[in-house]
């Protein structure tokens, strides 16, 4: 509906009447934003992948509302400086400019017994691609900051919290 020209592609002018239909509210510098970090190959254009990408992304990231219950903030775990520097040089590996992955397909492929969690074992071989040297305590402790609900295995929404 929004491909005016019919060629299977969204120009950044066509994405803008898009987003003005969908978000009415949203300003033309945030969809040139979006549009830009979904366009993965830099052609001003979204194919059909990219436009899925987007809205995969997107569902991801969308609060699960629970019918009868109020969503409350959390914020997030106080990280300590190398806590946060190592999280942040994961988060920046991982991120779709350098995997060329949404974050939610660099998760699917780290939960390599797909079972939708990532457990400690899964979320060390991560962590130690890039930080070879941690200690098994320094593991444990980046493992608590991002399991935020304690549950003993990252969730999706957890891992797109804190790497997305």
């Amino acid at each position: 509906a929004f491909d005016q020209n019919k060629d299977g592609y969204l120009s950044k002018e066509e994405w803008q009447a898009a987003m003005a239909a969908v978000l009415p509210g949203l300003h033309s510098a945030d969809a040139d934003a979006v549009f830009g970090r979904f366009d993965a190959n830099g052609d001003g254009f979204l194919s059909l992948a990219e436009f899925n990408s987007f809205f995969q992304d997107y569902s991801d990231r969308t609060f699960q509302w629970q019918q009868g219950e109020w969503p409350t903030y959390t914020p997030p775990p106080t990280e300590a400086t190398w806590e946060k520097e190592t999280l942040d040089l994961v988060r920046e590996c991982l991120s779709i400019g350098r995997s060329g992955l949404t974050i939610t397909e660099v998760f699917r492929r780290l939960d390599v017994d797909h079972d939708n969690k990532m457990t400690s074992y899964e979320f060390d071989r991560m962590v130690t691609t890039y930080r070879p040297e941690l200690q098994q305590e320094h593991l444990l402790s980046l493992f608590q900051k991002v399991n935020t609900s304690n549950s003993g295995a990252i969730s999706t929404t957890e891992f797109v919290a804190r790497f997305g």
